[in-house]
């Protein structure tokens, strides 16, 4: 809805309407005037015919001619202080569509600050998510960076079941002196070895790094090249990095050499 147009054509109206109530009014008092003027002999003749002879048709003239004189007269008077009402009426109510509009108009305005206030906090409400999501997935991140490999026991059942058609092979286990978490990983995979009945030669903490950094992952040598790969795919399946190295001509067994921990973060 156009409120301005509105208005206009409102007060177009209204201004038809006082136009029309002042001819209304001009109208009537000719009405008046004429009746006046119509009767203005005739009272004093019918009141002197009554003096001179007593009869209801004198009285009657004189009666009608006062009460309709009067009666016109009257409706001018009302109709002149019914206009000045609607006059006011008509200001009362342009009165309270200004405070009305000027009323709609702050609640408006109101209403647009209160939804961009909302969006705000919504907006804020949203990165306050994300930044929480963001530390969520960060902290899970590092918590799976910084704990420690482990083999469950049905994964250390699953690496005996991938290693027990190498009975009596033999494993060299080494880790790197210092490495506890390496020396725990190395005993989990020297327990599923054995429980498959595979020979561990363990030597766990017998590698010393000097000046150097400790490789990261689990290294299996090829020198008995199906068995390597069934401990490669177990540890796959346990998502302990692992690969298999070229065979050491040194050692008669394979070799798994548990080194550090791969930690992207610290790189």
């Amino acid at each position: 809805m156009n409120i301005p147009l509105l208005q206009r054509e409102i007060s177009t109206l209204e201004r038809e309407i006082d136009s029309l109530e002042t001819w209304l009014a001009l109208m009537t008092a000719f009405v008046v005037i004429g009746l006046i003027l119509e009767y203005l002999h005739e009272i004093p003749e019918e009141f002197k015919r009554l003096r001179q002879q007593w009869a209801w048709k004198p009285l009657f003239v004189m009666a009608g001619t006062i009460l309709i004189t009067v009666g016109v007269a009257g409706e001018l008077a009302v109709q002149f202080v019914a206009s000045q009402r609607q006059t006011a009426l008509r200001q009362a109510n342009d009165s309270a569509f200004t405070a009305l509009n000027s009323d709609a108009a702050t609640t408006r305005a109101e209403a647009s600050k209160a939804s961009e206030h909302t969006a705000q906090l919504e907006k804020e409400a949203a990165e306050l998510q994300k930044t929480t999501e963001d530390e969520r997935l960060a902290r899970i991140k590092l918590e799976a960076e910084i704990q420690p490999r482990m083999l469950s026991l049905k994964q250390q059942q699953n690496l005996a079941d991938a290693t027990k058609s190498f009975v009596g092979h033999g494993v060299n286990l080494f880790s790197y002196t210092g490495d506890a978490e390496g020396a725990r990983l190395g005993g989990m995979i020297k327990a599923g070895l054995i429980k498959g009945k595979v020979i561990v030669s363990d030597r766990r903490n017998g590698i010393m790094m000097v000046n150097t950094q400790e490789p990261e992952g689990v290294e299996i040598t090829d020198n008995d090249h199906a068995m390597a790969i069934a401990i490669s795919n177990s540890l796959n399946a346990a998502h302990i990095a692992n690969k298999i190295t070229r065979p050491n001509p040194n050692q008669g067994y394979s070799t798994i050499t548990v080194g550090a921990k791969p930690f992207d973060i610290l790189k």
